[in-house]
């Protein structure tokens, strides 16, 4: 990041900071504060239907608040091309453009620019090995347009594999399963060339597994099947590592399955939860629950599920707790096998270990994806359930909600014709007094977006941001300073031309490869720009908009943020 401000206050603050540093490192070691009893309580409330019954589809939370449903399976066991749209403010379905290959068992990952990537599948019957015709093909979904476009293919055909983005922001497939073989390549997307390339194999081919992105920049895969017919899964995992291009394997998570869930938590840590064990004439569901800790490459036992269940559906909630939903469990076996869908749900807190029953769902479901939504309520969508015949897909959706909905400010800009001066402010107090001034020197530009405040702390990995006020030091022109970045908050404290005001307010801070770092999932880029001290004196302008962004480069102002992403802080998304 490019810092060109002059910084600093009085010694004074320095002692006001000193909780900040403790908070910032803190959040920077993945610290959450507690959620307490008050919100662990919830409840599902079906919302719209999607326009077509899908099962075996994917859900992409898009930068726009949005989800994209795709592909799928119906009830012929036919794939689908169809892709629709949840707005979470309405509540609503929409057709979005189709895909140019129809595709269930696929993986959607969405990329840094908002665009999402589909690849694999399978293009007619079935989504369960051995079976189908298994696709190569890949396209992208231009949000801003609604259409998809094809892209480079992979080199081998395959479904039921996984995906997930790389921190420099290429995508990593690994493993899945042909007509007839199961695969032990794994394959990297380069979103800037639009083609694949192959790395380095897995030691054990698998269909069926989790990849997770862990905090340093490595992958792990964890379980699946090697065997065709489910007659045997696998309890192994692996941890792929970016910088050599190589898979080492990652001890044993202690029970094998496929249908599993694996979740990041915000220490870093990954939860595997559930499962089926596969075998002849029918196999078991796992409540067996395991911690992966990357720092140790140790596999650990925590709480039990308190239903078994596979092919369910997992998300951190606001807070840090991880809600699992839906999925399926055998009761007898062949040929007098019945299916249980379980509709309460459950809750795992990381502190105690434990898992607590949460609400039922509106309606039984396995298969089914489920999304985290900015506002913190979670999306379920689609699935099946076991009809008389064969497995029906559904079309109904429903949201979990708890009594604590997230907050949210919103910052608002003005602007001083007379210093050519931007200054932002979501202090409601300030707001109405600017916007009560007999003079008007200060008018607002239209600009506004929402940021976070610390009543979010307890739900978010969040930094404060720290502000700073000019005073008379360029008088008669003045400027406000602020900065989430600890490094740069103390440098302004050591400088008497600035003085420390208080905390502003919170934002989300960009990961990945320094000088390419982007937003978490949930945020927008927040932008910063420097006019170089022109006028006399130095004044900063933030912007959630690009074009704002480029509008002030071209007025010879400096962009402070990631050198290609141009990313300074992370903002909420829009609303």
């Amino acid at each position: 990041m490019t810092c060109a401000i002059r910084y600093i206050c009085g010694a004074a603050a320095v002692a006001a900071f000193s909780a900040l540093a403790m908070l910032d490192a803190a959040v920077a070691n993945h610290f959450i504060l507690p959620c307490g009893d008050e919100c662990r309580g919830g409840s599902w409330v079906a919302t719209g239907s999607m326009q077509s019954a899908r099962e075996l589809h994917t859900a992409t939370l898009l930068p726009t608040g949005k989800v994209l449903v795709a592909g799928g399976r119906n009830a012929q066991r036919v794939a689908l091309e169809s892709a629709e749209l949840y707005d979470p403010a309405t509540g609503a379905w929409s057709a979005t453009g189709p895909m140019t290959v129809p595709r269930a068992g696929h993986t959607a990952t969405l990329l840094a620019d908002g665009r999402v990537v589909v690849a694999g599948g399978v293009s007619n019957d079935h989504a369960d090995p051995p079976c189908c015709t298994a696709t190569a093909t890949a396209e992208i979904y231009d949000p801003a347009t609604g259409t998809w476009t094809p892209t480079g293919s992979m080199s081998t055909d395959r479904f039921s594999f996984d995906a997930t983005v790389l921190q420099d922001g290429r995508i990593l497939v690994a493993g899945g399963a042909t007509r007839s073989n199961m695969l032990d390549g794994t394959e990297i997307y380069d979103p800037a060339s639009g083609r694949w390339t192959r790395t380095g194999d897995l030691n054990v081919a698998r269909y069926g597994h989790t990849l997770t992105l862990l905090d340093d920049g490595t992958v792990l895969a964890a379980r699946g099947s090697d065997s065709g017919d489910l007659e045997w899964t696998l309890s192994s995992a692996e941890r792929y590592d970016p910088r050599t291009g190589t898979w080492s394997l990652a001890g044993d998570t202690g029970v094998s399955s496929v249908g599993h869930t694996a979740t990041l938590l915000a220490d870093g840590r990954v939860l595997v939860a559930g499962g089926y064990s596969g075998g002849v004439g029918g196999g078991i569901a796992h409540v067996v629950t395991v911690l992966f800790d990357p720092a140790t490459g140790a596999w650990s036992r925590t709480g039990d599920l308190l239903e078994p269940r596979y092919d369910h559906a997992a998300t951190v909630l606001p807070g840090g707790e991880v809600l699992v939903a839906g999925g399926v469990y055998l009761i007898g076996g062949y040929p007098e096998t019945s299916y249980h869908f379980p509709l309460p749900t459950e809750r795992y807190r990381p502190g105690t270990t434990t898992w607590s029953r949460a609400a039922d769902l509106v309606e039984e479901r396995g298969k089914a994806t489920m999304t985290l939504l900015p506002d913190g309520t979670a999306l379920v969508a689609g699935g099946s359930v076991v009809g008389p015949d064969s497995w029906v897909p559904i079309a109904s959706a429903e949201r979990y909600v708890t009594p604590n909905p997230l907050r949210e400010r919103r910052v608002v800009e003005y602007f001083h014709a007379g210093y050519d001066h931007y200054f932002v402010t979501a202090d409601e107090p300030e707001i109405a007094i600017l916007d009560a001034a007999a003079e008007h020197s200060w008018v607002r530009t239209g600009k506004t977006y929402p940021i976070f405040d610390q009543g979010m702390l307890p739900y978010l990995r969040l930094v404060p941001v720290c502000r700073f006020w000019s005073g008379q030091s360029f008088a008669p022109k003045s400027s406000h300073f602020y900065t989430p970045y600890a490094d740069e908050c103390v440098k302004v404290m050591q400088d008497t031309v600035w003085m420390y005001e208080r905390i502003a307010f919170y934002v989300a801070m960009p990961g990945g490869i320094p000088g390419a770092r982007t937003c978490p999932s949930r945020t927008r880029p927040l932008y910063r720009a420097y006019n170089d001290g022109r006028g006399g004196a130095p004044n900063h302008r933030y912007t959630t908009d690009p074009a704002v962004l480029d509008a002030m480069i071209a007025r010879g102002w400096v962009m402070e943020g990631e050198a290609a992403t141009r990313v300074f802080a992370c903002a909420p998304l829009q609303k």
